[in-house]
């Protein structure tokens, strides 16, 4: 999704006005922005060089997120028995790498509230641990069973 010219401008004006950005050799956050961005999007805690390289090296995010799975892989072996009558499954480990990967790469997820609904696949358990790797001690997620 792409912004109108003319929007992106009134943005880029505003924020200058306002003193959250400056004109360098091109637009950057000024110290105001940059505390503005950690305190209301919740990358005060964050290891940002790390987050950093997850979001932009597909690699080592994937490194990154088969460590976090080595260090569950015991929970995981460990899930209650699935009930085949009721038409339950569990989630592979690759799965679960999946959706906690699809969340991470979201750059605003640090100032989202996090709902998992029946998480017999633990993506919740994947991703708080996976949060906390990276500098985010307190995330709230509601499970609701």
């Amino acid at each position: 999704m792409s912004v109108p010219v003319p929007i992106a401008t009134a943005f880029k004006k505003e924020f200058v006005k306002n003193g959250w950005m400056k004109r360098e050799s091109f637009y950057i956050l000024t110290a105001k922005g940059q505390a503005f961005v950690e305190s209301q999007l919740n990358y005060k805690q964050l290891d940002k060089k790390m987050y950093k390289t997850i979001l932009t090296n597909p690699q080592e995010r994937l490194k990154f997120l088969e460590q976090v799975a080595d260090s569950l892989k015991q929970i995981f072996e460990e899930r209650p028995a699935v009930k085949r009558e009721l038409d339950q499954a569990h989630a592979t480990m690759e799965t679960v790498i999946k959706r906690v990967e699809m969340i991470l790469v979201d750059p605003l997820i640090f100032s989202k509230k996090v709902a998992f609904v029946g998480d017999d696949d633990l993506v919740s358990l994947f991703l708080s641990v996976t949060l906390e790797k990276i500098g985010i001690q307190e995330y709230r997620f509601f499970n609701c069973l």
